[in-house]
């Protein structure tokens, strides 16, 4: 078949189809890449062409730098060799030009520390404490080479461990814990002076002892009474009142030598003795008894000495030092004290604080009264109770609870109103039926109940005989 276009020999073959446009010869092209290229229009050339808007690439030759022509081969990607350098990042100056050889090796890597650890400034090197002992210096592996140490080598080496280890108890043990251990052990009888008390807890121990309870319960006469019967044993007491004074206090105790004798059931009132002109015989005996077996014993700071927390502690600090005598510490009432920053909100705290920290520091035996809160008036007392106390149950070693034995029963009253009628009810009775609930020992036994008639009339306590009680409602029963 005749072509009427054709051009060559070739051109039959391409033009079997009359809508396609015939192929060019390659050696029509004047650029010889373009040929290859033009076999497929559509086909990238093996080698990129040229981009009008691509900015050409140097050739390594062409770079002033050599690294700079090695990266130039791809301008996005860093060299694999060596990193390019940060415009906005200090020349890494080479080890040669630092003036420490030291400082040279850290150079590597600014981030990482030397091999050798850097000197504590309050530590003492090897060469110096060698020559404070006039010995020869000596490599630190020396001095623990498996010879046998020197003198002066193993006096270098425990002045360095308690250097390097403050509040060592290598060195609290060989100087400070046997002169403690002694004025532990040196405390003397402090019993409590009610039999089922001390069969619970044995006596004080030196701790912080807090004793809470409900407003007019009798915590002031049962921690005085206390107060009474272990100076009464030989303890040394100062008791600190900032509820009652002086003078209340001392008939306070008439009161109760007059009921003693009478086991509490009978004697005379505070207001009898406040009418008295003169002493009767009874006032006078009971006087010149607590004379004799107390009074020289304990003293009594009211509120006329303007007693703050700081105030106290001088003044126990003061008897330790005159006296030479560790006493036993009352504090009645920790609400009562003043706050030591009036616009601080948490004065218990601060307070219960600084009375377990000077219990600490001079192994004192610290009883505080406590009040606690007015909603477990009508129940039975528990941690709860002393919730905003200052952190009592935290800090405290030892923690009693003083109730009406009836609040056990007001729990299961049906409205406040009954439960105030029960608790009032018991309350009126005479002897008032009383108890001691632990709810924290810290120096045995954790729990614990003692049960006690109380006489507030005549400011006395006096243990219940509880085997009696159990026997009287076998009977009944």
């Amino acid at each position: 078949m005749d072509y009427p276009f054709k051009r060559n020999e070739d051109a039959a073959e391409q033009t079997q189809n009359p809508f396609q446009k015939p192929i060019i010869e390659p050696t029509q092209y004047p650029f010889p890449k373009a040929a290859e290229q033009a076999q497929n229009p559509f086909q990238k050339a093996a080698e990129p062409a040229q981009n009008p808007f691509q900015k050409p690439i140097i050739e390594p030759t062409q770079y002033p730098f050599p690294k700079a022509a090695e990266q130039a081969q791809n301008p996005f990607q860093k060299a694999a060799a060596e990193p390019a350098q940060s415009p906005f990042q200090k020349p890494i100056i080479e080890p040669t030009q630092y003036p420490f050889p030291k400082a040279a090796e850290q150079a590597q890597n600014p981030f990482q520390k030397a091999a050798e650890p850097a000197q504590h400034p309050f530590q003492k090197s090897f060469e110096q404490i060698a020559k404070t002992d006039n010995a020869p210096t000596q490599e630190p592996s020396a001095l623990f080479t498996p010879t046998e140490p020197s003198a002066p080598q193993t006096e270098a080496l425990s002045s360095l461990n308690i250097l390097s280890k403050p509040n060592s108890l290598i060195s609290y043990i060989k100087n400070i814990f046997l002169t403690d251990l002694s004025q532990y052990s040196n405390i003397g009888n402090r019993k409590t002076g009610f039999p089922n008390l001390d069969a619970e807890c044995g006596m004080l121990y030196p701790g912080l002892y807090v004793l809470g309870a409900a407003s007019s319960m009798g915590k002031t006469t049962f921690i005085h009474q206390l107060s009474d019967n272990l100076a009464e044993r030989g303890a040394h007491v100062l008791y600190f009142s900032l509820i009652q004074s002086k003078f209340e206090l001392t008939v306070k105790s008439i009161c109760r030598l007059i009921a003693r004798k009478n086991g509490g059931r009978n004697g005379l009132t505070e207001p009898e003795i406040w009418m008295l002109k003169t002493p009767s015989q009874e006032v006078q005996a009971a006087l010149d008894s607590y004379t004799a077996m107390i009074a020289d014993r304990i003293s009594i700071f009211d509120n006329s000495e303007e007693l703050t927390m700081d105030r106290i502690t001088e003044i126990v600090r003061s008897y330790i030092v005159d006296n030479n005598i560790h006493p036993v510490v009352i504090v009645d009432n920790i609400q009562h004290l003043p706050p030591k920053h009036t616009a601080h909100l948490s004065n218990n705290h601060l307070n219960l604080h600084s009375l377990k920290n000077l219990q600490q520091k001079e192994h004192l035996t610290i009883v505080a009264v406590s009040n606690i809160d007015t909603d477990s008036y009508f129940r039975h007392i528990d941690f709860d109770s002393f919730l905003n106390s200052g952190g009592i149950e935290y800090t405290a070693d030892v923690i009693w609870g003083l109730q009406i034995q009836a609040a056990r029963e007001t729990e299961k009253a049906q409205s406040k109103i009954d439960a105030r009628e029960r608790f009032f009810s018991a309350k009126s009775l005479v002897p008032r039926k009383m108890e001691l609930i632990c709810l924290k020992n810290n120096f045995g036994k954790s729990v614990y109940t003692c049960y006690f008639d109380y006489y507030p009339q005549y400011n006395i306590f006096v243990e219940e005989k509880r085997v009696e009680v159990e026997k009287v409602v076998v009977e009944r029963l």
